[in-house]
């Protein structure tokens, strides 16, 4: 074990250390190389000392997943510090925060999303619904003030939702050219505003 390792964590740091070296296998190498074994040797420490905070494989991505919806509902919370009051730039912030995320993050983003759909019952899907707070309470201000239709403001911004995330998935995917990928995203706001308005 090398002495900053060692260090990391006798400081505690180890969980963070594994969590942030398990993400860069992810994303370059992918899902099936992010073992605990793996994880564990890049790091430098023994195969059974990443146990002490994943009891398995499936505790690890799980962690991952968890920390990458904290990390987008974060974002999206930042977009919306921005200086203005105009809803639709609000709505266009919100919207760019999640696709940059999304994009930048592709192997994540995917782990994600399928997280959400496998962990029925644990933390994931309630930082998923966290994570995409800001955006429901941006439709229900739209309500409130006019500028969305009134009704179930979830399903409503689940069709935001679904419009981006095919986006993102076809920019991650080559499909779509990722220097068209804002150009993409403040269009479909403008998309969604209209077919929303009141």
């Amino acid at each position: 074990m090398n002495n900053k390792t060692n260090q990391s964590y006798h400081h505690g740091n180890l969980k963070n250390e594994l969590l942030q070296v398990a993400r860069d296998v992810l994303e370059k190498k992918g899902l099936d190389k992010v073992t605990i074994r793996e994880i564990a040797r890049e790091v430098g420490v023994s195969h059974t000392a990443p146990q002490r905070h994943f009891k398995n494989r499936q505790a690890l991505l799980d962690s991952l997943a968890l920390m990458g919806f904290n990390e987008l509902g974060e974002g999206i919370r930042e977009s919306q510090l921005a200086d203005t009051t105009d809803f639709a730039e609000r709505l266009n912030n919100a919207a760019l925060s999640f696709a940059h995320f999304a994009t930048r993050n592709g192997q994540l983003f995917e782990l994600m999303i399928s997280s959400k759909h496998t962990d029925k019952t644990g933390d994931i899907p309630s930082a998923s619904e966290k994570a995409f707070f800001p955006i429901l309470d941006l439709i229900i201000d739209g309500q409130k003030n006019n500028m969305i239709q009134d009704g179930d403001s979830a399903r409503i911004g689940l069709n935001l939702y679904a419009t981006l995330l095919g986006i993102t998935t076809m920019v991650n995917g080559g499909l779509i050219d990722s220097n068209k990928l804002d150009e993409l995203v403040v269009e479909s706001t403008q998309h969604f505003l209209r077919g929303f308005q009141p």
